[in-house]
């Protein structure tokens, strides 16, 4: 019975709110075609946006073996290149790939796993500490004093008065020293570490050279 009930009471919300809500009817043949043509503008956005993720994650992945092999060749950081394909009787293909000194965040098993297996150098650990504001305004007056040592202040307020955050990530510059952590293939930090990395400046040549 209860679950009639219930069923009974949001059936009557419902039509309440729908009730509740205006229609204006326009009939404007023009009008019409202008809301037809959106909804169809829309679909194809949806899915020239969901091709345009499928390739872009495909020349990405094409761009950073390129980017691996030219950095174990040389054995020193490259930098942003550009990457040209060609094909025969089409104008070429042409992108600028950027590798970027900064990672996706790690949390603390993460980064204690990379600390694990590249030592300590390739993680870092920012804490930053804050007051807790209402205890502040609380205790404004007698803050001078040493908080420890205070007897103005609640024994179980001290340990709240100030908070720790901490935040873990790659260190940086770490893209730039991979020879360093040596028994390590590029390939696989950079899959460990995972950099961002940006593509620019993507065209294709007016004329086949």
């Amino acid at each position: 019975m209860a679950n009639l009930f219930k069923a009974a009471k949001e059936k009557a919300q419902v039509a309440e709110k729908k009730s509740t809500k205006d229609e204006i009817v326009i009939n404007d043949s023009a009008f019409h075609g202008n809301i037809s043509k959106m909804v169809e503008l829309n679909k194809k956005i949806d899915e020239l946006t969901s091709e345009s993720k499928i390739l872009n994650e495909e020349i990405r992945s094409r761009s950073i073996d390129e980017f691996v092999n030219l950095y174990e060749k040389n054995q020193k950081f490259p930098g942003s290149f550009n990457i040209r394909a060609i094909a025969d009787g089409a104008p070429d293909a042409t992108y600028m790939f950027i590798p970027v000194d900064r990672y996706i965040s790690i949390d603390k098993d993460r980064y204690e796993e990379l600390q694990s297996i590249y030592g300590e150098e390739i993680v870092e650990e920012l804490t930053t500490y804050s007051m807790n504001s209402e205890l502040v305004e609380k205790y404004g007056e007698v803050l001078s004093d040493l908080i420890e040592n205070c007897s103005e202040i609640d024994d179980r307020d001290k340990m709240k008065l100030i908070s720790a955050v901490s935040k873990f990530s790659v260190r940086k510059g770490t893209i730039s020293n991979l020879p360093l952590f040596e028994n390590h293939a590029f390939g696989e930090i950079l899959e460990n570490i995972k950099p961002v990395y940006q593509i620019k400046n993507i065209k294709v040549e007016d004329e086949v050279l």
